[in-house]
């Protein structure tokens, strides 16, 4: 039931008196993404797309028919439009402009309270209908797993890819006005909702072949990216402005924890990005790595630290030294060493800056000539870094060590997010149990090798150089 047939029959005839009728032509634009909300229309005849046109082509979000509104939310507060609108063929179009139907209902109180209380039911409604679906698997949810959509057997893949694909956005689309009204109801809609979509997806996945499933991933990256891109991580992780994935923006904004995004429905979208198994291990680990280098700072020595001037770590370390300790900063990227901030004041010319190739150096195709230090911190270089290359780097870093050195090396586990963080926001990463991440630093000649504890995927090990 749409909100003009929830109105007392004299109250619909005076609404619909009061609007003005036109028609669009197929393709023509009704509304822009950007432009401020506040009027509201009606499908009369014909159907309108809502699309997404910032990427090419550009995706249909979803199609709304004969008796649908557009823009009814928007009239509360005058969100800014999330998306265009456009007729998917002729049109008929009822419009109601905000500022004359806000002063009708003022003008005509039991006008305004039948509205008000039809919009409110219509809200309350789409709430409960989403909750139901939610409890019952959503689509195809009888006979599965709780919590995720059943996939059917007999449903060709691509079918099964689409089913997955038409739950989530309906219920993003869903969760999108209800966030204006109730932010803690669609905080666990749009949560569950992706929780359940990658869950599916996951099992998809594992029934396709390779060439099958890359298939799958660029139509769901293609599909999904714009919402993806609403939040402020995934939009970091997906623009990539120094064109590689674990961009330093993308990590700062990681390790702060807060949720940023386009609108309402980019800030959810965020915020459960940052609450996963990977983002929650990332931060944990950058805060007892920083944690057990300054409980080893007490007397004095050389420092050398690879691969932390992204997440801030490096500053935060320099301070902690102080001028007791003389330090060497390595880094693969040349621009991250001259970023404004980098050091703290009065470091120089303590600190000793020193542009490497890690990848050469990873691969044998290069050597590191650091001298000998007391304390070597490396943060999220092995994210990146296979079984071989990573050994060949730690056998260089066991020779920059002094005899009882010690050596603080961050990596990640295994988590249930893997595939959400290589397979959508496009940052692969190399995954390491807490047993293999110790063997692989013995090998390379550490001794009283020790996991420590972390949250979420997050690994930390401790070792000492004999």
């Amino acid at each position: 039931m749409d909100l003009l047939q929830r109105l007392p029959p004299a109250h619909r005839e005076r609404l619909v008196g009061a609007a003005v009728t036109f028609r669009l032509g197929r393709g023509e634009v009704l509304l822009r993404r950007g432009e401020r909300g506040g009027d509201v229309y009606r499908v009369a005849e014909g159907q309108l797309e809502i699309i997404d046109s910032r990427v090419d082509p550009p995706v249909v979000l979803d199609r709304v028919g004969t008796g649908a509104f557009v823009g009814e939310m928007s009239f509360l507060d005058e969100e800014m439009r999330s998306a265009d609108v456009r007729a998917a063929e002729e049109t008929v179009c009822q419009h109601w402009a905000r500022d004359r139907l806000l002063a009708m209902l003022a003008a005509e109180p039991d006008l305004g309270h039948s509205f008000y209380r039809a919009l409110a039911e219509l809200v309350n409604e789409r709430s409960r209908g989403f909750r139901a679906m939610a409890l019952s698997g959503g689509i195809g949810g009888r006979g599965g797993r709780a919590g995720a959509p059943a996939l059917s057997p007999q449903a060709s893949f691509e079918e099964t890819e689409q089913q997955l694909l038409d739950a989530l956005r309906r219920r993003l689309m869903e969760a999108e006005p209800r966030a204006r009204l109730d932010r803690r109801v669609a905080r666990v809609e749009v949560h569950e909702a992706l929780d359940r979509f990658t869950e599916g997806l996951r099992e998809l996945l594992a029934r396709l072949g390779r060439e099958q499933a890359e298939a799958a991933l660029r139509r769901v990256r293609h599909e999904l990216h714009p919402y993806l891109v609403r939040s402020h991580l995934a939009e970091l992780s997906l623009v990539r402005p120094r064109g590689h994935s674990g961009d330093p923006e993308a990590l700062r904004h990681l390790l702060e924890g807060r949720a940023e995004g386009d609108g309402a429905l980019g800030e959810l979208l965020d915020e459960w990005l940052l609450a996963l198994p990977t983002a929650r291990g990332l931060r944990d680990r950058h805060l007892r790595l920083a944690q057990e280098a300054r409980a080893r700072m007490e007397e004095p020595g050389r420092l050398l630290l690879l691969h932390t001037a992204a997440t801030g770590g490096a500053r935060r370390l320099l301070e902690a030294a102080g001028p007791r300790w003389a330090c060497t900063l390595v880094e693969a990227e040349v621009e991250l060493l001259g970023a404004p901030g980098l050091l703290p004041p009065g470091s120089w010319p303590r600190v000793e800056l020193r542009h490497e190739d890690l990848a050469a150096v990873a691969l044998g195709d290069a050597r590191l000539e650091l001298g000998q230090h007391d304390l070597v911190v490396v943060e999220g270089l092995l994210d990146y870094l296979p079984d071989r290359p990573a050994a060949t780097l730690l056998a260089q870093l066991r020779a920059a060590c002094a005899p009882g050195a010690t050596l603080l090396l961050a990596g990640l586990g295994p988590s249930a997010d893997s595939g959400t963080w290589n397979d959508l926001l496009e940052w692969p990463t190399v995954r390491r149990t807490a047993g293999s991440l110790p063997g692989l630093a013995r090998r390379c000649g550490f001794s009283e090798v020790q996991a420590l504890p972390c949250e979420g995927a997050g690994l930390l090990l401790r070792a000492q150089a004999p």
